[in-house]
Order: structure tokens, then sequence, then C-alpha cells
């Protein structure tokens, strides 16, 4: 995929986003983790542009911690 384009790599169910993938935003940033139904579940690892990870958790899209 190009670079600086806002998508979404990974597994579906259902046309959603489900399970374990990649989703990157078009100013460089990503999360790489897991999601249900579209929404981040689970644990997961935010990335920002410089390349600095921060672990998240996530619940049905509310995040955690």
């Amino acid at each position: 995929m190009k670079e600086n384009l806002e998508n979404y790599s990974g597994t579906f169910l259902d046309d959603f986003y489900h399970g374990e993938g990649t989703y990157r935003w078009s100013g460089g940033q990503k999360y790489v983790g897991r999601f249900f139904a579209n929404e981040k579940h689970g644990h997961g690892t935010y990335y920002y542009v410089t390349g600095s990870p921060r672990q998240q958790l996530w619940h049905f899209g509310d995040f955690v911690r």
C-alpha cells in the first residue's frame, strides 16, 4: 500500500475489520493490534509519526489504558 494514505490491512469478517490488523493514518501514525467489528478491541500498539510506540488496551472501541 502507498504511504501516507489512510488505510487498513488485516483480517476481515463480514466486511468488518476483525482480528489482527494495522490501521494507518495519512499523517504517518499507525495502530497495530486487534479489532472487533471495526473497533479497536484488546491489546495493540500505537506508533507516533516519530516511530515511538505506545502500548494500549481497548474494549470494543473504548480506550482503557
